[in-house]
């Protein structure tokens, strides 16, 4: 089984135009690598997701290879903003900031790759998030309604700039942070004509809104697999999410989909198109 063959099983089976791609997660210092490897291994990708866990070093020569590879095997991109660095609600400006400019670094390799999306997060609850649970640092914590804002002056500049270099913002629910309830997700979105919500399922699941952000018959999904607890980016099948549901519920509305298999390693990867398929099955 391979991408292509089961993106056009999928497509008979929900009566929807889609398209089925695989994140560079597996080798996120590395995406020319995570590339090949998906070639050599026969999967025939048609999109490629390019998911870096910071900057890369030389990015020159990975655009030059990129290229290369697009050229020859009829590739379509996407690109992740660096994950180190994508706390737009961050609440000190100058730091923000830093992660702005981070952002506009991937819409420029997005541009230059050909490729129409950049996915970003819209931000976590730093202090929340880092801050242990005692009474005499709670003044220390920051009102959510301030990391909205935050995100908001954030996506305002990043829309700006990526309209300017063709390219479409796709914004991801965060597990713990924002847009993770149908509600932010709208007033996150909705101010920028050219971006979309992407539903991450491993993040909703571990949110417990999966269902409910369903419901906003979203375009765009990164697929991976939890217990409901932590973000393990599991192969699909080893956690709680109920596949064959999932699917169903993509077929109960419109519009050309793309899921991305956003995992840690090949062997998942190829689990996680077996599993795509048996599921498939009970649609």
């Amino acid at each position: 089984m391979n991408i292509a063959q089961l993106q056009q099983e999928m497509e008979d089976t929900l009566g929807s135009e889609l398209t089925l791609g695989v994140s560079t997660l597996t080798y996120p210092h590395d995406p020319v690598q995570a590339t090949e490897e998906f070639l050599e291994a026969g999967l025939e990708p048609h999109r490629v997701e390019i998911a870096l866990a910071k900057p890369l070093e030389n990015p020159g020569k990975a655009i030059q290879e990129l290229r290369a590879l697009k050229n020859k095997h009829e590739l379509a991109y996407s690109v992740h903003v660096p994950f180190f660095y994508d706390d737009l609600a961050h609440p000190e400006e100058a730091i923000r900031k830093v992660y702005v400019d981070f952002a506009r670094d991937s819409i420029d390799m997005a541009s230059e790759l050909g490729a129409r999306h950049v996915v970003v997060h819209p931000g976590g609850r730093y202090f929340d998030q880092v801050l242990p649970p005692e009474e005499a640092l709670e003044p220390l914590k920051v009102p959510r309604e301030e990391y909205v804002r935050n995100s908001l002056r954030s996506l305002n500049t990043l829309s700006e700039y990526a309209y300017s270099c063709g390219v479409e913002l796709l914004i991801e629910n965060l597990a713990g942070g924002l847009c993770d309830n149908p509600e932010e997700v709208d007033h996150l979105i909705s101010p920028w004509p050219n971006a979309s919500f992407l539903l991450d399922t491993g993040h909703g699941n571990v949110s417990g809104t999966l269902h409910e952000l369903l419901e906003l018959k979203p375009l765009y999904f990164h697929f991976h697999d939890n217990s409901g607890e932590e973000d393990d980016h599991g192969k699909l099948g080893e956690g709680n999410i109920d596949l064959a549901r999932l699917l169903d519920q993509l077929r109960d509305y419109g519009g050309k989909k793309t899921i991305i298999l956003e995992l840690y390693s090949l062997e998942d990867v190829i689990g996680s198109l077996n599993t795509m398929e048996e599921a498939l099955q009970e649609v």
